[in-house]
């Protein structure tokens, strides 16, 4: 008899759980943020890639002069890719995407607002630029060419 009552114990116990759980769910649903009444600056993230060749796994011969061609190599990376983050908007219409050689400016009219120092010197003409309007995303690929003094 007692391990049917705790059978039904663990079925209320289990019952009660999925059940706070489904309110906690309907929170987080009602919980949606309102859009900004003023001009905010949007979350952002900056991802640099750096050259790898199978030299650098294999570690076999090197001369002092291949070392510090790779060492220099290291320290720049190829490209970088800005994410931005626009979950209020629909459409880049409008939008204003002004890139330098160090400086990113974005503005969406009366919502966005992002002014990046880039920390590197880039290809602006070469770079790229795609919204995802799925994930409300804008994405800039842009080639690196040098360093800055804030590198």
């Amino acid at each position: 008899m007692e391990k049917e009552q705790r059978v039904e114990e663990n079925a209320r116990r289990l019952k009660e759980a999925s059940e706070t759980f489904d309110e906690i769910e309907d929170n987080e649903e009602e919980a949606v943020e309102e859009r900004p009444t003023g001009i905010v600056q949007p979350k952002y993230k900056i991802v640099h890639s750096y050259p790898i060749s199978m030299d650098s796994a294999w570690e076999g011969f090197k001369t002092s002069e291949m070392e510090h061609e790779e060492m220099k190599k290291a320290k720049i990376p190829m490209s970088m890719t800005v994410t931005i983050n626009l979950k209020w908007a629909d459409s880049m219409k409008g939008a204003n995407l002004d890139i330098n050689e160090t400086t990113l400016l974005f503005e969406y009219p009366e919502l966005y607002y992002l002014d990046l120092n880039l920390k590197y010197k880039v290809d602006s003409d070469n770079g790229n630029a795609k919204f995802d309007k799925t994930k409300k995303t804008l994405t800039i690929k842009l080639p690196v060419v040098g360093l800055t003094e804030d590198s």
